[in-house]
């Protein structure tokens, strides 16, 4: 995870790149970029080009950041604005930052009334700090029409990721300080309190991370949910400290990494590292002083007991703090006691406050504009669906509602909007289709081996197949995933699904009462389905040449 920060110098590259290329040359360059369909299709170009303002061009690009569309569309941004390309596209853990909802209006005008000359002063300001930013600007882009606190914060921040957070519902979620009411009363000072209170807490962090925090902290299925109860303690010396820092993990770096009491080879590994999982809290210390505190993101420990796991963080707090104990001997790493707790707990007292809150429930929802890194509540389905019927009874329209419904919590009253919606919703990853028949196999649906060549000769690679792509895209988010299975019943169910049979039910799913893991054949990698992937499935009645259905499917 050494690299899923790398997108704040991408974004600040090309605000710096904009900022002093200025509207004529912001205007040239964005019709050149690649956008996956024609521009005279994006509400970005169809204003004329004087407004054509930096935050809505940025604003746009952010919202091409999906997993069908952020390779394509931002190696182009990088080809016409010359950016540096640090920007890791193929990991979606590096694609982290404020996305707008499928819904929202990408623009800071209507289309007749903006602001550009403001927005293009806040942006030069933006690029070199936020004291340069002119309070007149930043209060004035909030008078914009569908543009308030989140929207505004959020391009803020990823116009220079350093400086500014962004002050949307899931970052208030944290209830952080003292908490703004009436958001009608939001502007340039409250903001700059807010940033300063939630920077006290977070202390040491880069905003990447408290963003990054706010995002996987959890809500309701959310990826992470914080348990200040479990807490481990690490040993280290100030270097290797550095390096768990700067690279967001922690790791022992020997043959000696791995469960206690388990061999491997002539030796017994001592610490517990395979017993951290995500929302874990890890405390870092050498001797008598406290290093840090760390939420646990992902736990290579857990799939491969070697010198090269990883266990994933992310760092709340990294400033250094004097312990309330006398340094004791023992493991570089082992599960926290009362002691070690306290002790933390005396240092770090703000960290532990929010980690307690969010610990006793479900963060409090707030009613804002949509545009924020969570999605709205959503309407429940179930996740397992088979449409049936014999031609002609609308099953492929009734797919396009039910997709809409499922992710974005309620349809369109128009078909028109619905099949929009629907094209919108498969061009940004959030749905998947395919079309079952006879020779279609495991190694498509699942995994399989594939050669591959390269300079080294000839190999064999595993390669992820329709449904494991889709599960990791949904894994990467809190927002519904729909796989479409059009002929379900035209291929042999048990050939295609192996093990999966078993996952795809909804109490087996993660972080559900009867979660089931399956090691998977080839690759030897643990799996299971997430709670946010819906499966929906169609099956024509009429066609009698087909086999039956599985009865443990339907």
């Amino acid at each position: 995870m050494e690299d899923i920060y790398d997108w704040v110098p991408w974004f600040s590259d090309l605000a710096k790149k904009i900022a002093d290329g200025g509207e004529e040359y912001l205007v040239e360059r964005a019709k050149r970029v690649e956008w996956g369909r024609p521009i005279k299709q994006f509400r970005l170009f169809q204003h004329g080009d004087e407004n054509i303002d930096p935050f809505s061009f940025i604003y746009t690009l952010a919202f091409r950041n999906t997993s069908n569309l952020r390779e394509p569309v931002f190696r182009s941004v990088e080809r016409v604005f010359d950016v540096l390309g640090l920007f890791p596209l193929d990991n979606p853990e590096a694609a982290i930052f404020p996305t707008p909802e499928g819904r929202a209006n990408t623009l800071f005008h209507d289309g007749e009334n903006g602001r550009p000359e403001t927005l293009w002063r806040l942006l030069k300001g933006a690029v070199q700090g936020r004291g340069e930013v002119r309070k007149e600007d930043f209060d004035d882009a909030l008078k914009i029409t569908q543009v308030a606190e989140a929207k505004l914060t959020q391009t803020l921040f990823l116009i220079n990721g350093r400086e500014f957070l962004p002050y949307d519902k899931t970052m208030r979620a944290l209830k952080i300080g003292r908490d703004i009411v009436d958001l009608k009363t939001f502007n340039f000072d409250s903001y700059m309190q807010k940033m300063e209170e939630i920077r006290d807490v977070f202390q040491g962090c880069d905003n990447a991370e408290i963003n990054l925090f706010a995002y996987r902290q959890g809500k309701g299925k959310g990826k992470l949910n914080p348990n200040p109860n479990r807490c481990f303690v690490v040993s280290t010396n100030f270097d290797d400290w550095k390096d768990f820092a700067s690279n967001n993990w922690i790791c022992t770096g020997g043959p000696k990494a791995g469960t206690r009491g388990q061999e491997s080879g002539s030796e017994t590994n001592r610490y517990p590292l395979d017993e951290p999982t995500p929302g874990d809290i890890l405390l870092v210390r050498t001797g008598d002083y406290g290093r840090g505190v760390g939420i646990v993101h992902e736990n290579g420990y857990q799939e491969e007991i070697s010198a090269e796991a990883k266990l994933h963080v992310i760092w709340i707090n990294k400033s250094q703090q004097e312990l309330s104990i006398g340094a004791r001997r023992g493991a570089g790493f082992m599960k926290g006691d009362k002691k070690w707790d306290k002790a933390f707990r005396a240092a770090y007292p703000d960290t532990f406050d929010m980690l307690d809150r969010l610990a006793q429930g479900k963060p409090e929802q707030h009613k804002d504009q949509p545009s924020s890194v969570y999605p709205q509540e959503k309407a429940l389905h179930p996740l397992n669906t088979i449409l049936y019927g014999p031609p002609g009874t609308g099953k492929t329209f009734a797919t396009f509602k039910r997709c809409v419904e499922i992710c974005d919590g309620e349809a369109p009253n128009d078909d028109i909007e619905i099949r929009e919606r629907y094209r919108e919703l498969v061009e940004v990853g959030q749905v998947e289709f395919a079309t079952f028949h006879q020779s279609y196999g495991y190694e498509e649906f699942v995994q399989g081996l594939r050669p591959v060549s390269s300079q080294d000769g000839p190999s064999i690679k595993v390669k992820k197949g329709l449904i494991r792509r889709i599960a990791k895209r949904a894994r990467k988010s809190d927002q519904p995933h729909v796989l479409v299975i059009d002929e379900i019943n035209r291929a042999n169910i048990s050939k295609v699904m192996g093990e999966l049979i078993t996952l795809i039910e909804a109490d087996k799913r993660k972080g559900q009462d009867n979660e089931v893991r399956v090691r998977l054949p080839h690759s030897q990698k643990s799996f299971s389905l997430p709670s946010n992937l819906y499966i929906l499935g169609t099956m024509n009645t009429a066609d009698r040449s087909i086999a039956l259905l599985d009865v443990a499917l339907r």
